[in-house]
């Protein structure tokens, strides 16, 4: 009958060194650091693409030396609307075609250009006009526009908003800035004066509040604003505790509307 071999198991003496190997001993913690980095990426790939397009467009900035030349330029009757902010290099078409209060149908909109707020005023009329635009988008979702609005807190008093609209280019001066919660639709309220607003998430990459530019029509002279002689009607289908229009919410918004 044969003999069965004992396995010889080595010990290592006391206090000598145990050799490490790659695949035992590195592998398993370097694999699950990058599952981790991955999952942390996935969840929040909508705030690192805007903080990575806020780093990079800042320093596309055209500045205000492009101001003057745009005004030398005709507008073409037949071009579809547009809005242009030279000092942070936004040229992106203006959707006027929606009509719906609704976060589903803005955000498909918001895949074309910036988006105006149904029933709030127009370029040449009295009234506050409500444009919103992305400050940043998860970098797999369709459009062209998800980073339009990324640098829109670069705007400070006095910067130049220009909106071609019909065959008219109107310029606006911007005279105020603020960060307010998502629930105050009280910046989509009309007057008599012939104004502009912008609104986009804030901070980039997040939509925990919003970021609202207030700006003023100076051109042409409001006095010759003929497009329509009443002021818009007040936007319809908003009511208290409704959020303004956003990006999808981040994984963390989602995560902190459980608690």
């Amino acid at each position: 009958m044969k003999s069965k071999k004992v396995k010889k198991i080595d010990h290592a003496p006391p206090g000598s060194r145990v050799k490490l190997k790659f695949r035992k001993h590195f592998l398993p913690p370097l694999a699950g650091l990058l599952v981790a980095i991955l999952i942390f990426g996935f969840f929040n790939s909508q705030l690192i693409s805007g903080q990575i397009a806020y780093y990079v467009y800042q320093h596309r900035i055209s500045g205000k030396n492009l101001d003057e030349q745009i005004t030398h330029f005709a507008v073409d009757k037949n071009a579809p609307p547009q809005i242009v902010i030279n000092k942070i290099g936004v040229k992106a078409p203006v959707m006027f075609d929606q009509i719906e209060v609704n976060e589903k149908a803005f955000s498909k909109a918001l895949e074309r250009g910036v988006v105006h707020y149904p029933n709030t005023a127009v370029p040449g009329q009295a009234g506050n006009i409500v444009i919103f635009g992305h400050s940043s988008g998860q970098w797999w979702a369709t459009g062209n526009h998800k980073f339009v609005f990324t640098l829109l807190n670069k705007l400070k008093f006095d910067d130049k908003i220009f909106v071609e609209y019909k065959g008219v280019r109107y310029i606006y001066r911007v005279n105020n800035t603020r960060v307010v919660p998502p629930t105050d639709i009280s910046v989509l309220n009309q007057s008599s004066n012939h104004t502009l607003t912008l609104i986009t998430c804030a901070p980039v990459g997040l939509s925990t509040s919003r970021l609202i530019i207030e700006a003023q029509q100076i051109v042409p002279a409001v006095a010759r604003n003929t497009t329509a002689t009443t002021p818009a009607k007040a936007p319809s289908g908003t009511s208290k505790g409704q959020k303004l229009p956003s990006a999808d919410d981040s994984f963390w918004d989602n995560l902190k509307q459980l608690f």
